[in-house]
């Protein structure tokens, strides 16, 4: 209130609530006080914008530009921040003069980002799965025409065809099915199917819910799941000596499976995989990173 009494420029006024934040939750009373007192409509609007997390840039003005150490770190369990902090990055900070209490909230603020970008992309990865699974699809139903018209090659390569993607599910199944501790409620009603599965019900009540693999599954099944796609996608391309569409098309997805994989070794340094050449690799040992 007092900055705008100050006639302080409002473009400077919204800069430094969106770098800095408030602290408080502004009242519709509040907002016409301020707009008496001759704020603009700009600083009005960054007020009741959500606050977006910080940057790391951000962070790091808060930290070197004298922001009390306190205020840094309620600032941080505000809003969050939209990177993950290592510990290189954290340690950067403690010499600018961030105490134990702002690093805390940063691993605290780092481990919920990590999770978000995580879940933000498995979706992804699900949602460029499904639609390779389209393409695939397409690619056998035009073989499946073929066979029905006589066709013996078409038929003998359905067949292999429906042959690998049973391979696949039953994999699938055999690789994570919730036990009853993990269902929590009644039984198993839907499919397991990339990871999560349908289970009846919440207590009193007719209600499904999902159950989740543990992370690490989730990723291997989605790793398979490409790995699976990619494979009879191509052996359909080659067998109809045609490209399902352009020739980066597979490529697009051989980045997706290599996310994916990713993020798999990121749960499981040292775990084993097949990767998209068939063959047993190793996730890498992430490098260990000292601590003062």
């Amino acid at each position: 209130m007092d900055l705008v009494r100050f006639g302080i420029d409002s473009a400077e006024l919204v800069k430094k609530i969106k770098d800095l934040g408030i602290d408080f939750e502004p009242t519709q009373d509040y907002m016409d006080a301020l707009r008496r007192a001759g704020a603009q409509e700009p600083v009005i609007e960054a007020l009741r914008e959500k606050p977006k997390p910080l940057t790391k840039e951000q962070v790091g003005k808060l930290v070197v530009g004298g922001v009390p150490n306190e205020r840094a770190s309620a600032l941080v369990k505000q809003r969050g921040i939209d990177f993950e902090a290592d510990e290189q990055y954290l340690e950067t900070l403690r010499v600018a003069g961030a105490d134990d209490n702002v690093l805390g909230s940063l691993r605290a603020a780092s481990a919920a980002a990590a999770t978000a970008l995580e879940e933000g992309k498995l979706e992804e990865v699900r949602n460029a799965s499904a639609q390779l699974l389209v393409w695939r699809n397409a690619g056998e139903t035009t073989l499946l025409e073929k066979a029905v018209a006589g066709d013996q090659a078409a038929s003998a390569f359905c067949e292999k065809l429906r042959a690998s993607e049973q391979r696949f599910k039953n994999w699938q199944r055999s690789e994570w099915v919730p036990d009853l501790a993990e269902q929590k409620h009644g039984n198993l009603v839907g499919s397991v199917e990339d990871g999560t599965a349908t289970a009846c019900c919440l207590p009193g009540t007719n209600t499904l819910y999902v159950v989740e693999a543990p992370p690490q599954a989730r990723w291997l099944i989605m790793m398979e799941k490409l790995r699976w796609e990619i494979g009879d996608t191509n052996e359909i391309d080659q067998f109809r000596h045609a490209k399902t569409t352009g020739d980066s098309f597979l490529a697009v997805y051989q980045g997706v499976w290599q996310e994916a994989r990713d993020f798999y070794c990121k749960h499981g340094p040292g775990a084993k995989y097949t990767d998209l050449n068939d063959q047993e690799q190793v996730c890498s040992q992430p490098e260990k990173t000292s601590r003062r």
